[in-house]
């Protein structure tokens, strides 16, 4: 992989994290104990609904295909090479899922059991749990909830021998074999339909080689593409904000405006970077803490959103200043302790992160 590569996908990965900490600052609905906060569907709610729901919905798709893309590069189909890439992958994968699993089972705990943060809660009592609760918490459904992401891609790993044989001997038809089960959300158990189908997707591009061909088909006119992309996500949201009774419908235009968001955004980088060194900007370097904010901005961001809805007088305005603001408090939080940690612990730092 040559060093504009690895700088695009350093870049693109850290947006994505940036996308995902705005998915889950929505405050459509706000739960506490004893209420719920639900907004109407004002300008807030139709912001909130655009972003959330709309553009950053291509971050996590984004992470499973840069994944996938990586996991196969340089991969001859071997056996030798899967068994050290999943041996790597214990390291890379499993020690950093279990470490912030189990922080996040330790903080709900030490949090639930403080009189002034208990209120915040809304989930079953750590202190309650059963035993198959607390094990399915660390291993399978983590209290911080986005660590799911890190959770299939184990799964995937394990499997990646599997969508080696189907990408090299099917070729375009894996892609379209799965297209389905994505769009309409089959359960494959083991793994979310979006993991497996855009993990499957980066992986192609890497066993099949055809990243080139993309740059150089359809890097001249990226905005077209971007602004269908941003026309998908209005009708969309729309659609959604008059009471639009089509479920059917809303997921399709979903679908439709993730696939062009990733394909856009993947050839607008091009277009913007192509002739500019962007290691060399002056802040780059926090792309290097992608990981450990994607793994620590949960439960933090949630607390930090309740903690402005109980101090402030709820309002649309203090619904929608408190979404765009929120994410942002998380981030600088986020990046300081990493960036101490990394500075002063940096073996630490590695072994949470995966080295990463």
């Amino acid at each position: 992989m040559n060093k504009y590569l690895s700088i695009k996908l350093k870049a693109i990965s850290f947006f994505a994290t940036f996308m995902v900490t705005y998915i889950h600052s929505s405050n459509v609905l706000v739960r506490f104990p004893s209420e719920y906060l639900i907004s109407e569907k004002g300008y807030s709610y139709f912001i909130q609904e655009f972003i959330s729901q709309g553009l950053t919905r291509v971050a996590v798709p984004l992470f499973f295909a840069i994944s996938g893309y990586l996991f196969f590069l340089n991969i001859k189909g071997e056996p030798r090479e899967f068994f050290l890439k999943i041996k790597k992958r214990a390291k890379t994968l499993v020690i950093p899922y279990l470490f912030w699993s189990l922080l996040s089972l330790l903080i709900f705990f030490i949090l639930q059991s403080l009189p002034f943060s208990e209120k915040f809660f809304t989930s079953k009592l750590v202190r309650d749990l059963s035993a198959n609760e607390l094990l399915s918490s660390v291993f399978l459904n983590p209290l911080s909830y986005p660590l799911w992401f890190i959770r299939d891609l184990i799964m995937l790993a394990l499997v990646s021998p599997l969508i080696y044989l189907a990408v090299r001997y099917l070729k375009y038809l894996s892609i379209l074999l799965l297209l389905p089960a994505w769009i309409f959300g089959f359960n494959f158990v083991i793994f979310f339909e979006e993991a497996l189908f855009f993990f499957v997707c980066g992986s192609f591009l890497s066993i099949r080689k055809v990243e080139k061909l993309i740059q150089t088909r359809f890097t001249k006119n990226p905005w077209i593409y971007f602004c269908l992309w941003l026309l998908i996500i209005l009708a969309k949201t729309i659609l959604v904000f008059t009471d639009l009774n089509n479920p059917i419908l809303l997921n399709i235009l979903l679908k439709l405006s993730i696939l062009t968001g990733v394909f856009s955004l993947w050839i607008m980088y091009d277009y913007l970077f192509k002739a500019t060194e962007l290691a060399d900007f002056k802040y780059f370097g926090v792309s290097s803490f992608s990981f450990f904010l994607y793994a620590s901005h949960e439960p933090l961001l949630t607390i930090v959103k309740k903690v402005f809805f109980f101090t402030l007088e709820t309002s649309e305005f203090t619904s929608l200043v408190i979404y765009l603001t929120a994410p942002l408090i998380t981030i600088a939080i986020c990046i300081s302790i990493a960036y101490r940690l990394k500075k002063t612990r940096p073996r630490f730092y590695e072994i949470i992160t995966g080295g990463r």
